[in-house]
């Protein structure tokens, strides 16, 4: 691990099941898979660090593997090749994973994403594109294509003053959910 770092969030690979992605609350994210190796007291649990990054100065809140990335043309395979991260800084880095490149595996930026901290983040299934929510009480769609490009949609919360504490997609990839610190659920539609 990261010396006793504190954890702020943690996901699970979606088709290398053993494999996580772990944010601190110093802002530094790091991979984990297991290792090849039986452990002293025979424990087969023992993970080996893939990746470490370093691109945050705050804490990372949420963590989402890419449902498709745009390297495979966003051709619906639950791949997974892109971890994106959101954290209290507003930026959005997005890696790529599985990159054997001995330099780094970020593959993209969005700095100042949103202008307060990024609370949730998550992918909608079968696309390239993902989602985010913030304190500044905005969701936004991206694509991991388009990135530079700035956000597919932005929506607001009613009143566009709540802290947007989660957001989800749908498994038909129709529609999106949030929640904010005013206790209201919104619905949205992913559809173009």
């Amino acid at each position: 691990g990261s010396g006793g770092v504190i954890i702020t969030s943690i996901v699970y690979h979606p088709s290398q099941h053993d494999t996580i992605a772990v944010g601190r609350k110093d802002g530094t994210i790091d991979v984990y898979a297991p290792s090849n190796y039986e452990s002293p007291g025979g424990a087969t649990a023992a993970y080996k660090r893939l990746h470490h990054f370093t691109n945050h100065f705050k804490p990372i809140r949420s963590l989402t593997f890419s449902s498709s990335s745009s390297s495979n043309g966003g051709n619906g395979s639950n791949d997974g090749a892109l971890l994106i991260t959101g954290s209290d800084d507003g930026h959005i880095f997005i890696y790529d994973i599985f990159s054997r490149s001995t330099s780094t595996t970020m593959v993209s930026s969005i700095p100042n994403a949103h202008t307060s901290w990024i609370l949730s983040t998550c992918s909608i299934p079968n696309s390239s594109r993902f989602v985010t929510c913030g304190a500044d009480g905005k969701i936004k769609v991206w694509d991991t294509s388009l990135v530079n490009a700035g956000a597919v949609h932005t929506f607001d919360t009613v009143g566009g003053k709540n802290m947007v504490w989660g957001v989800s997609a749908s498994y038909d990839s129709r529609k999106m959910i949030s929640c904010d610190d005013n206790g209201m659920i919104q619905v949205y539609s992913c559809e173009e």
